[in-house]
């Protein structure tokens, strides 16, 4: 489960590996690819979920290009490559979605592509994300800064779009002196502006203003009264600064989740599975973490489903998908 949205009305959209997930708070209606309807989703792998400002939902897929979701008509538009117009999206492979002040929907590609949409025109225009030697692969995440209107894209390492000049500048925190180079591998806004970026190795913290990355790792950033006892290896895939300012990092491998304090910069907190306790956390590879506009924290996992904590009772909520008759059962 790589995409976790919930729109204007409140619904809760999950996209996963094997469908478009609706959820209303009693019951999930699943959404999949029909080859004789033309008009459902085009490919069953969800990558992004976009709101839009018409409250059009946007669908980033793995092998099927972008399709446009209109909740009045339950009906899907599919933008997919076509190497005769080169107006046409990029790739089929769309994996980040924004939109920026002037509804302007952009889209980020599997061949490392950063591509505008034009509304009332139906094409893209397409933009290569390089540096010199330094070229995107995969696009992961996409972020518009609201005041400079610049974009910040995500791709092993990161990237700055400036739409007026087309400049592309890349920045990647400093190689360890052993080891391979670090890979970002996501990407969230803070409260002040700052962003922070989970890394093959490490979390870290990136100024816009200077340039400069901050490295936290549990090893040497955990309080001394505190009961996290991390792996020498960290990998993380997955982060969220959350309403309280505290800023939550999930694991590539089945080391859980871990939450991290800005204002005293340590790790404060480890959730990992317990197996005596069914509350707990159903430790697997974390693909995305989402909050909810009543403070619940979506945890995506890539095999397990997905992880609904309340952060009042520290509790957890398990959904699995239940592939035999593709609905979603509750494990609480």
């Amino acid at each position: 489960m790589e995409a976790i949205l919930q729109d204007r009305q409140g619904f809760v959209w999950l996209g996963t590996w094997e469908g478009l997930a609706r959820y209303d708070g009693y019951r999930f209606i699943i959404y999949k690819h029909d080859e004789e309807d033309p008009r459902s989703l085009s490919n069953d792998v969800i990558m992004a979920l976009l709101e839009d400002q018409d409250g059009m939902l946007w669908v980033g897929t793995r092998d099927g290009g972008l399709n446009r979701f209109d909740p009045t008509t339950q009906t899907f538009t599919h933008y997919l490559p076509d190497s005769a117009h080169p107006k046409s999206i990029g790739s089929a492979y769309v994996g980040a979605l924004t939109e920026d002040w002037a509804g302007r929907v952009w889209v980020g590609t599997g061949n490392g592509q950063l591509n505008r949409f034009d509304a009332q025109a139906q094409t893209f225009t397409r933009y290569r994300l390089a540096c010199g030697d330094t070229v995107a692969g995969r696009v992961r995440r996409l972020l518009v800064d609201d005041t400079t209107q610049t974009i910040w894209a995500v791709s092993s390492v990161l990237f700055k779009f400036d739409p007026e000049t087309e400049q592309v500048t890349c920045y990647a925190p400093k190689a360890p002196p052993t080891g391979p180079p670090v890979r970002l591998t996501d990407m969230s806004r803070g409260s002040a502006g700052e962003l922070w970026l989970s890394g093959s190795d490490a979390l870290y913290r990136f100024d816009p203003a200077t340039g400069a990355f901050t490295r936290y790792h549990p090893q040497t950033h955990t309080a001394a009264a505190s009961t996290i006892h991390p792996q020498q290896i960290i990998s993380f895939n997955a982060i969220h600064p959350d309403r309280n300012g505290l800023v939550w990092i999930g694991s590539r491998f089945q080391d859980g989740v871990y939450v991290f304090d800005p204002r005293t910069e340590e790790f404060i907190a480890h959730y990992s599975q317990d197996p005596t306790n069914p509350d707990s956390f159903h430790a697997q590879p974390v693909w995305i973490i989402y909050e909810d506009r009543e403070g619940l924290l979506w945890i995506g996992t890539a095999l397990a489903g997905v992880d609904i904590l309340d952060l009042r009772q520290t509790q957890f909520t398990y959904y699995r998908e239940h592939r035999s008759s593709q609905y979603y059962a509750g494990v609480e």
